[in-house]
């Protein structure tokens, strides 16, 4: 979310998708922790949709 921030587009994209394939992989987690996880992974969501609640086609777009 901070490379977002900062407009480092391929950071921000690199870091994101790493996440998502490394939580596909996880397979032995306490409840609580996937929780954890998945409200984070909502949280980057919510940060590249920006304001409007959606997430544009290209999230890694500068803002307009």
């Amino acid at each position: 979310m901070t490379h977002r921030h900062l407009r480092h587009r391929e950071e921000a994209r690199g870091c994101y998708e790493r996440a998502v394939l490394w939580l596909k992989e996880l397979k032995r987690l306490l409840a609580e922790q996937t929780q954890e996880l998945i409200a984070f992974r909502a949280d980057a969501q919510a940060v590249l949709a920006g304001l409007t609640g959606k997430l544009p086609a290209d999230i890694f777009a500068p803002p307009p």
